[in-house]
């Protein structure tokens, strides 16, 4: 069974470059526009990676970051953001996530990055 990627953005033009970017990857691609639809499909779903924006409409991505990393330690955040100051990616990776990757994406890098955490995720 392939395993889950939950891309997770407010803005649908991202989430489509992301999700093109993932399509050689061996994974199903999800797709999220705010924090509370993230939750309930990390819930329903257990996607083994999510990639989040942090600035989204009903819960932050920190917030929500928060919430995975305890509800569900074994799920994989990777926190996507235009908001990529050290001080915004620190305090992402103290709430649990497990790698900060900053807009605009450097699409080989992200590739890389979600296939190491696919590949971790068991």
């Amino acid at each position: 069974m392939k395993k889950k990627v939950l891309v997770a953005d407010d803005d649908a033009a991202v989430r489509g470059v992301i999700r093109r970017a993932l399509r050689d990857l061996d994974c199903v691609v999800i797709e999220a526009a705010d924090g509370s639809e993230v939750l309930g499909i990390v819930e329903k779903l257990r996607p083994a990676v999510v990639l989040l924006d942090i600035h989204m409409p009903e819960l932050d991505g920190i917030a929500v970051v928060d919430d995975i990393s305890h509800a569900h330690p074994d799920v994989r955040v990777i926190v996507v953001s235009g908001d990529a100051t050290e001080k915004r990616a620190r305090l992402a990776m103290e709430r649990g996530a497990r790698d900060f990757v900053a807009k605009p994406i450097d699409l080989d890098y992200l590739r890389r990055t979600v296939e190491a955490n696919l590949l971790a995720s068991g």
